[in-house]
């Protein structure tokens, strides 16, 4: 008789859900600009999250610019022809349809750089 091996396999995916300790999102506005105007925790109060600063060529970061993504549940409420920034810091113009609607965390992969 041969040797049994019995091996624990964990498979781990991706997280799409929001956090339960995240507060959930609010309804999108009707006037996306507004958004670049809000502080850090009113946009974090409309569901919004901060993903992380831009860099600069040299790898620091850009000071009080800061990459807010937008919840999943406002990819059909977002503006045609609105700019978005993505994870890795590169703008485009929102396709409804087209721009990636992957959700990861409860946010989509894009948002707006805000100024702080």
């Amino acid at each position: 008789m041969g040797r049994k091996i019995i091996r624990n396999v964990e498979i781990v995916t991706p997280q799409f859900t929001r956090p339960a300790n995240w507060t959930p999102p609010q309804s999108a506005p009707a006037d996306f600009e507004v958004l670049r105007k809000m502080s850090a925790s009113a946009l974090r109060e409309l569901g919004l999250r901060p993903w992380g600063r831009r860099e600069d060529a040299d790898g620091n970061e850009i000071a009080g610019e800061t990459l807010y993504l937008f919840p999943g549940e406002w990819y059909w409420s977002i503006p045609a022809g609105f700019e978005v920034v993505d994870i890795f810091f590169e703008t485009e113009k929102f396709v409804p349809g087209r721009t990636d609607n992957d959700i990861r965390f409860g946010c989509l992969s894009f948002g707006i750089l805000v100024q702080e």
